[in-house]
């Protein structure tokens, strides 16, 4: 490796693998990149007779988690950092500040999160009752599934109410693009669940606090001021990215992607889209990587351009193998 911040592929995102490297002479960097497909917790530490200093960074270059070996109780470990991570690009910077010549070992394993489902209460199907349930226990924290953490992030919230509301709208859009919740939808789903007649003490609760959250987010939570696109995610990618994008009034939709050169690689036609917001993965447009024959497209900077009636928008993303 060379001692001047050479950037390296890390092919050690699995368990019980490893890659040595050395520093010659001291204060030196160096990075790994480490690709990440699925949300989950990334971990990642050194060992060996030099002391190092780690930091986490994501595809923007900003700091996330860093440790050192003053912060860790047992002496195996020269840096150990532990992260929750989405889907994207990450880098670990180590770093020697010792003056001497050695080596270090790098670790890294990955635990995917589980894989949780809107069907809350795991009848098979999702219903209102689902969304009565997450809303039932809104604000609890070290919620699990079955209590209406949706996705998993140990709270339920906001986005657990909305991921079930997608699925409802969608299910209700039969043969027509995923729809966006609306305050008139959401009442009829509240209507809904009032239709049940059930007066059990969290059923009631869950209805309750609907219906709060309805007077409180109002049509301009669903409903954007304007029509933008927005930028890409994971960006770089490989081999797939979605692309958000918000909708202040309804249009026929048409996302273009370009290579470097202008020359056309994809066109995804999305059809007619309600207002609304188009951020989440259920919702946003999703590339593959691949051109229109469905080979998967080269390294290098591309351009997507979103079409939306008469509103124009371009913005740049990059593919790295």
């Amino acid at each position: 490796m060379d001692t001047d911040g050479t950037l390296e592929t890390a092919t050690v995102l699995t368990l019980d693998t490893q890659l040595t490297e050395a520093i010659d002479p001291g204060d030196d960097v160096d990075y790994f990149r480490i690709e990440v497909t699925e949300t989950g917790q990334l971990s990642v530490y050194t060992t060996g007779s030099l002391d190092t200093v780690g930091t986490l960074q994501d595809s923007e270059g900003r700091t996330l988690a860093e440790n050192d070996d003053e912060n860790l109780d047992a002496d195996e470990f020269n840096f150990r950092i532990v992260h929750d991570v989405a889907p994207g690009t990450y880098y670990i910077k180590v770093q020697s500040f010792e003056t001497e010549t050695g080596s270090y070992t790098i670790y890294a394993a990955f635990t995917a999160a589980p894989v949780l489902s809107v069907d809350v209460n795991g009848d098979g199907v999702v219903d209102v009752i689902d969304l009565v349930i997450v809303a039932a226990n809104f604000g609890t924290t070290e919620a699990t599934a079955a209590q209406g953490d949706v996705n998993g992030d140990g709270v339920v919230n906001r986005e657990d109410i909305l991921a079930v509301l997608d699925a409802l709208e969608a299910q209700e859009a039969v043969g027509a693009p995923a729809a966006v919740w609306t305050s008139e939808s959401l009442q009829q789903w509240i209507d809904r669940a009032k239709q049940l007649n059930r007066m059990d003490t969290d059923f009631q609760k869950g209805i309750a606090v609907l219906e709060q959250l309805l007077a409180t987010w109002g049509e301009a939570e669903a409903v954007p001021k304007e029509t933008a696109l927005l930028a890409n995610y994971p960006n770089p990618f490989n081999p797939e990215t979605w692309i958000p994008y918000q909708l202040a009034k309804s249009a026929d939709v048409t996302l273009t992607i370009y290579a470097a050169n202008g020359i056309v690689v994809r066109t995804l036609v999305l059809g007619h889209q309600r207002a609304g917001m188009y951020q989440h993965r259920i919702r946003a447009a999703y590339w593959d990587g691949k051109n229109a024959v469905g080979e998967p497209a080269a390294s290098g900077v591309y351009f997507y351009t979103l079409t939306a009636d008469a509103f124009t928008a371009t913005r740049k993303m990059l593919i790295r193998k």
